[in-house]
């Protein structure tokens, strides 16, 4: 039986047993031969590397996770458009935050203004800066054209359920960024929450 040996890159070696197994071995007649004891060990320390019979190789992968609001909401300064009569206005709280699991990230978006607007239809905002830019997959990403659908809603109520709202993320008209935006049925707009969930290059 190969003798294994775990290791770390910090040269460190720390290892946690947990279990010891032993078999009887035996021949055609049922003879007892000998026994097979084999331990299980866990290591406890950073990314390893086995080595079985002087070979080394690297035989753990993990997701990279990078939580973009450092557990907290943030603050959304980018530029929000709405189609319509008016758009609402006074005092507004706009946040956001997202998560990336390896290439896949989550975004959702909360609007709340203190005066809702009138006869809108649509709003659409720019994906904020410093967030992971969006694989534009199966031929799209030109100017104008739609990489992935979301959902949320736009609604004039703080309470009960959203009118029906489609949500869908795109590249802008100039080909240089992305937006988000949301078409509803005509509406007094005063809330506003929206999620997209897309995949990174």
């Amino acid at each position: 039986m190969a003798i294994q040996a775990i290791s770390n890159t910090s040269g460190v070696h720390i290892y946690t047993c947990l279990s010891t197994d032993t078999k009887p071995i035996a021949d055609a007649n049922s003879t007892l031969i000998e026994t097979d004891t084999r331990t299980v060990w866990k290591q406890n320390t950073g990314a390893p590397t086995t080595w079985v019979n002087s070979t080394g190789s690297t035989f753990i992968t993990t997701s990279t996770m990078v939580d973009g609001s450092a557990g907290n909401v943030l603050t959304y300064s980018g530029t929000i458009t709405w189609t319509g009569t008016t758009a609402p206005s006074g005092s507004l709280t706009q946040q956001y935050w997202y998560h990336q699991i390896g290439k896949t990230v989550f975004f959702e978006i909360s609007l709340r203004y203190a005066t809702a607007g009138a006869a809108c239809t649509q709003i659409s905002l720019t994906l904020p800066s410093g967030m992971p830019a969006p694989l534009e997959w199966g031929g799209n990403g030109a100017a104008n054209e739609k990489l992935y659908n979301g959902f949320g809603y736009v609604d004039s109520a703080l309470t009960g359920i959203g009118p029906a709202t489609r949500v869908v993320m795109g590249v802008n008209s100039t080909d240089t960024g992305y937006i988000i935006s949301a078409v509803v049925a005509s509406l007094a707009p005063r809330v506003v929450n929206l999620n997209i969930i897309y995949r990174t290059a």
